[in-house]
């Protein structure tokens, strides 16, 4: 498993797993974790397993170990979680601080630096600066050609000035195959279009209780995304495994209106 290889998108932007890496600057893109959303099932009743936490450090540090064992071997000292880091749009409570706090100082023992792009779900986050996160509307990274932003607004003009990829979150991308069986599974996916005539990368969420929204049958979420031209997106499932699929355009698997 370690010695899995990466997804080489672009020469700058590889996808690895349910994260994106991006060789040049050593940095681990991830997005939507929504911890706190294993508490707001149970108080609906919904009783789960306690442990994401746990399982999401484990996904990550099997990623490293992934880049490690690459040859030549690579490293990620930046960990940037593209949009909502937290589940609830109310503040903090005890439980929800306390958690995201040992998340992130776990995470000081594998990156230098942690940088959150604020999705819509990052309310009343400020409380987490001092704790090794630092906070940004959105990020340009390779020399201003990639813009990050969680995805639940369109950006300003000014935030695409030279901007030639633009990578989100937010959406929880997943499709629906079909398996021998006649059953249809849900993989959490990647998607690749196009946005005002720059590429458009969507990554699915690290959250590892839900799948996602399977696109080939639930309307888009994001703004960036055009329901019209969702169809020529291409989709790159991710197995549990953390291996990645090349599948093509979405149209073909979209259920007909």
């Amino acid at each position: 498993m370690a010695g899995m290889e990466p997804f080489v998108l672009f020469p700058e932007l590889w996808l690895l797993d349910l994260a994106v890496y991006l060789p040049k600057r050593k940095a681990l893109v991830i997005a939507d974790l929504h911890l706190g959303y294993e508490e707001a099932l149970r108080r609906e009743g919904v009783l789960l397993p306690p442990g994401h936490l746990r399982k999401v450090l484990a996904r990550l540090e099997r990623l490293l170990a992934q880049l490690k064992a690459l040859e030549p071997p690579r490293a990620a000292d930046l960990l940037i979680i593209n949009g909502d880091l937290k589940h609830r749009f109310t503040p903090l409570s005890q439980k929800e601080e306390r958690t995201a706090s040992d998340f992130l100082a776990s995470l000081s023992g594998h990156f230098r630096e942690v940088v959150l792009i604020r999705g819509n779900h990052d309310v009343h986050i400020e409380p987490l600066r001092g704790r090794g996160l630092e906070l940004e509307d959105a990020l340009k990274l390779e020399d201003e050609r990639l813009l990050i932003i969680h995805g639940d607004r369109e950006p300003e003009e000014e935030e695409l000035n030279g901007v030639e990829l633009i990578l989100i979150g937010h959406e929880h991308p997943a499709v629906g195959l079909r398996r021998k069986t006649g059953r249809i599974e849900p993989y959490k996916a990647f998607l690749l279009g196009e946005y005002r005539g720059r590429k458009l990368l969507v990554q699915p969420s690290f959250n590892l209780l839900v799948c996602g929204s399977d696109l080939t049958k639930e309307q888009a979420l994001s703004p960036l995304l055009d329901e019209e031209r969702l169809g020529a997106f291409r989709v790159y499932p991710v197995s549990d495994e953390g291996e990645i699929y090349a599948l093509g355009p979405l149209g073909p698997l979209l259920r007909p209106a």
